[in-house]
């Protein structure tokens, strides 16, 4: 099964939901960690004071990259995934 995730950058005018998907081939290789890095870095220059993500439960390799990352649990809008926020704030100086 593939990885994948929804990653929220709407907080200005210049984003929208992303999505990413690591196939199976690549799956712990690192692939979704670096694609989540440059989505970061990509978000901070741009401004964005928050990332959030939804993911299925069930899928860990995902689950686990948002955690290595500093995602946090939030407020569910749909009890079918898991809603994550990362805070991009403690960032900038």
């Amino acid at each position: 099964m593939s990885s994948s995730a929804v990653v929220d950058t709407s907080s200005s005018s210049r984003g929208g939901p992303d999505e990413f998907v690591v196939i199976d081939a690549w799956q712990g290789r690192g692939v979704g960690s670096i694609l989540m890095r440059h989505l970061v870095n990509i978000a901070g220059n741009a401004g964005l004071h928050a990332l959030t993500a939804e993911v299925l439960p069930e899928n860990a390799a995902m689950l686990n990259v948002f955690g290595k990352f500093g995602f946090k649990p939030a407020s569910h809008r749909d009890p079918q995934t898991v809603h994550l926020v990362l805070n991009l704030e403690h960032d900038r100086g």
